[in-house]
């Protein structure tokens, strides 16, 4: 008998089933199928749906150290770059976000992260009329 491979039992029912979440509903139980020409297992491994949605914004800060909200954009992840023309600092972070705390981006500068809505970022500008341009990906 090959490795691996147990001697049939009549008396031995195997029940197998596995997580599917294929749909956008709730997930649901599926039965693994066994493949008698390998005798192996067959798995369906599915695999996150690529993005299909990109959206872009601007945003600029009118009052040095005064912390302004990014536009509402669901979305999987955002990439935040530093405009070009700053002369100074740009500073990303949450509602709290200020130049004392905030994730420091310089002219042309960039930051991607993963999130579910680009409203839950927040900038603070070194300068008057700074800002950032983003994508959203969804």
């Amino acid at each position: 008998m090959s490795a691996g491979i147990l001697p049939k039992d009549s008396n031995f029912i195997a029940a197998i089933g596995g997580v599917s979440s294929l749909t956008d509903s709730a997930s649901s139980i599926r039965a693994f199928q066994y493949d008698p020409t390998t005798r192996g297992m067959l798995v369906h491994i599915a695999g996150e749906v690529a993005p299909t949605t990109v959206s872009h914004a601007k945003t600029t800060v009118t009052t040095s150290g005064t912390r302004v909200q990014l536009a509402s954009n669901a979305c999987k992840s955002i990439v935040i770059k530093a405009l070009s023309t700053n002369l100074g600092k740009i500073f990303v972070g949450s509602v709290t976000v200020s130049s004392a705390n905030g994730f420091q981006l310089s002219a042309g500068d960039t930051v991607a992260l993963d999130i579910s809505n680009s409203n839950v970022i927040y900038i603070d500008a070194e300068t008057n009329g700074e800002g950032i341009s983003f994508l959203t990906i969804n």
